[in-house]
């Protein structure tokens, strides 16, 4: 079992209804939480409860003072450890205090004609670390009708025993880059050699075998066996790389974790439970929740158009409802999700599905679940009130007449987004640091934009944010002053183009707020199209981190241009005197201005936010220490997917850069989580391998080289499709000679293998 500290639950809790007493804490294990023993029973036993058979409830521990673990002095109960994070920089100051503890809660009716109300309602809840909690719910059902059985204390140690024997020592503990790619990835095998051990350079045994241009014997082994190792990777057998040499068992499915968890029942006989727990899972991420099943039930209606607010409606009148619930998440408003005589399980799977939905699906943004209550009641007002830009569930209905308790409420029995008649405006623009921008800017001469339709620095610009804010505010009716408090206009009749009846803005200020086919707008037609051809969850929430990354990216090349350097980003500057680009691609400055304009409110919200604070700590640690350091990597992929034209010097540049900064397992891995499946691939460095310039082709296949001499590598390279394989034949055999990957590709690869055993066996073959 594993140290105390480290415990796979902290506690285990047991809630029963009382029809003199009300909802009560009949027993805590191993140690009291010290933690209010009445706000614990409420939040385990929901509203309503009586009127489902079963149902399940998520809250969390250590958010607030009130639920915060404080275990008695004279206990044995280990203390808490304080909050850390698996990615980014280390936590902020105020940020030093105990990590958050998931509770997992199963809530059951049974009808009893013997005792009052003629049915007993009991609660069981586990506290873990593991934002995963669905993986023990097989485990709480059996020891909630152990404990309808027999109600005993010895129920829940038992429990507790059962769970913290659970062997999690095998766990393969995946980067960043390596859940994104897995996340992505529909291949079942895919990282299966991290259940066997470090990961290592498929042909070799020790160090790293860094390319030799000279073109070995060793190389050419090693490259003309690529085909085959895909072949053994899409047909695995005992022989196969990776196959453990211990008895451990070949995972069916590498995207999760298979364990067990020894159960003992009432009658002593023992229950084996398989786990499966998930691997490409991210902190934010919590439970079994579902992005589908939210945007789904929110995207029947359209989003609310009074009062309409700068922050919220991004295209104005025409704003999507997910792109408004997600606006309101970033822009830390405070949100309640209400399901009136729902099941408190449904409450809470939405508001876990929003916390992803706002932190990219848990992969770029955080700060989310910390002030996220999947569940809570009017008992614990006080204590969430307090928060800022609180997610609540509830199912009393008390909540969507109090508007003064959020900014905007989703009602799940309408599918309807309301916000609040209270909502605190948000400040103009013209009193920020753009205004000062602006008007140093705005008399400028602009200078003849960049070739290739490349956009200049961030000091070339004819960009006004804050007239474009005012334009905003003047033909919306939106909240742009506290003076507006209590006498909002209504929205003026939108024109036949579903932009406002006001006058038009001027060419170099029109922000096109209100348009249908803005790129929200665009982004969620492609969703709901994608869900309706049955695209699977894995792929909707890959493309809500795209979303989340491009926000951000967004917002850097903003603060470049209203504030003059971003710290949440590359610096924004195009290809130049042969020096690689960075920042954000736009496909011209009129895209540039118009989108920059478009999201200039909700970027200076999200600033003032704990979550934009988390994310400058996240980006200022990567920056220091990821794998490929001094490119903007991301740049330069967006310019091959998207680039018109470009010249032959930069595409060399780019190859060239990425080949010889690319060596490293790390490096290999960074690149492919940049290159995801729902944006093709490996196509936009495939297009290499046809280029006119012979420099970009020779870079291309040398990339190639070195991504093949990784599993990883290989497998990502085996989704190229015909025409970009025969392209790296055709270039292999005249770097190597003609016949050299045919006689591989044929199986003859062990007929060298005896000069080479020093090297270690190349990628496929047997080990």
């Amino acid at each position: 079992m594993a140290s105390s500290s480290e415990n796979n639950v902290a506690y285990c809790l047991l809630a029963e209804f009382d029809i003199d007493q009300g909802s009560t804490l009949s027993h805590q294990y191993p140690f009291p939480t010290g933690t209010d023993d009445h706000l614990l029973a409420d939040l385990m036993i929901p509203e309503g409860a009586h009127d489902q058979h079963e149902d399940w409830t998520i809250f969390f521990l250590n958010q607030t003072p009130a639920n915060t673990i404080a275990p008695p002095l004279d206990s044995e109960a280990p203390t808490p450890p304080l909050r850390s994070r698996e990615f980014g920089a280390p936590a902020e100051p105020e940020e030093d205090k105990p990590e958050l503890l998931y509770v997992l809660n199963l809530v059951r009716t049974k009808k009893d004609d013997t005792v009052p109300r003629g049915a007993l309602v009991k609660a069981l809840a586990v506290c873990t670390r593991h934002p995963f909690v669905q993986i023990y719910k097989p485990v709480l059902l059996l020891a909630l009708e152990d404990y309808f059985a027999a109600p005993s204390v010895a129920v829940l140690a038992r429990l507790y025993d059962a769970i913290n024997a659970m062997d999690l020592s095998l766990l393969p503990r995946l980067s960043h880059a390596e859940k994104l790619i897995l996340r992505a990835s529909d291949k079942q095998d895919m990282f299966i050699e991290k259940f066997f051990g470090p990961p290592r350079p498929a042909g070799e045994d020790g160090q790293r075998e860094r390319a030799d241009s000279s073109a070995s014997a060793k190389e050419r082994e090693r490259l003309a066996n690529f085909d085959l190792a895909m072949s053994a990777r899409d047909a695995p057998s005992k022989d196969t790389p990776g196959t453990p040499q211990d008895g451990r068992r070949i995972p069916k499915d590498t995207h999760f974790f298979e364990t067990i968890i020894e159960y003992e029942k009432q009658d002593h006989k023992s229950m084996v439970i398989p786990i499966r727990i998930p691997l490409a899972h991210f902190p934010e991420e919590i439970g079994d929740y579902s992005l589908v099943n939210l945007i789904q039930t929110f995207s029947a209606h359209p989003a609310p158009t009074y009062p309409l607010h700068p922050h919220l409606h991004s295209n104005g009148a025409l704003t999507h409802p997910i792109t408004l619930l997600f606006n309101a998440l970033v822009t830390e408003k405070r949100v309640v999700f209400l399901g009136y005589g729902k099941p408190a399980a449904l409450v809470s799977n939405f508001v876990l599905a929003a916390c992803a939905l706002a932190s990219g699906s848990g992969a770029v943004l955080r700060g989310f679940a910390e002030r996220a209550f999947p569940y809570t009641c009017l008992k614990d007002l006080d204590n969430f009130l307090s928060i800022p830009g609180y997610i609540a569930g509830v199912t009393n209905p008390r909540f969507e007449d109090n508007h003064a308790w959020w900014d905007v409420l989703v009602n799940i029995n309408t599918g309807r987004i309301t916000i609040s008649s209270q909502i605190r405006p948000s400040p103009n623009l013209a009193s920020s640091s753009s205004s000062t921008y602006s008007h140093s800017h705005s008399h400028a001469p602009q200078s003849p934009p960049p070739a290739h339709g490349i956009p200049n620095s961030a000091s070339n610009t004819s960009l006004t944010l804050s007239a474009s804010s005012a334009q905003f505010a003047s033909s919306t009716g939106a909240m742009s002053s506290e003076d507006d408090v209590g006498r909002i206009p209504p929205p003026p009749p939108p024109s036949s183009h579903g932009t406002s009846s006001a006058p038009p803005p001027s060419a170099s200020q029109r922000s096109d707020i209100a348009s249908r086919d803005s790129p929200d707008n665009l982004f969620m037609d492609e969703i709901l199209a994608a869900i309706a051809g049955h695209y699977g969850e894995q792929h909707i929430r890959a493309r809500f981190s795209d979303l989340a990354v491009s926000f951000v990216r967004m917002a850097a090349r903003y603060e470049e241009e209203t504030l003059g350097s971003t710290s949440i980003g590359h610096p924004s500057q195009p290809y130049l005197n042969n020096q690689l680009g960075s920042g954000t691609v736009f496909a011209d400055d009129s895209t540039r201005a118009r989108e920059l304009a478009a999201n200039a409110h909700r970027v200076e919200a999200w600033r003032a936010t704990k979550s934009y604070r988390n994310f400058r700590a996240d980006w200022q640690h990567h920056a220091g220490t990821r794998a490929i350091c001094d490119i903007d990597v991301l740049y330069q992929i967006q310019r091959l997917r998207t680039a018109k034209n470009m010249p032959e010097p930069e595409a060399a540049l780019i190859f060239r850069s990425l080949a010889d900064r690319v060596d490293t397992y790390p490096q290999v891995a960074e690149l492919l989580s940049q290159l995801p499946p729902q944006q093709d691939g490996l196509v936009p460095l495939g297009f290499g391998l046809f280029h006119p310039r012979e420099s970009v082709r020779e870079a291309t296949l040398e990339l190639f080289i070195k991504l093949q001499a990784y599993p990883l590598g290989i497998v990502q390279l085996s989704t190229l499709n015909t025409f970009h394989r025969l392209a790296f034949v055709r270039l292999m055999d005249q770097r190597f000679g003609p016949g050299v990957w045919s006689q591989q590709h044929q199986g003859s690869a062990s007929a060298s293998a005896p000069e080479h055993e020093d090297d270690g066996p190349p990628a496929g073959s047997a080990q």
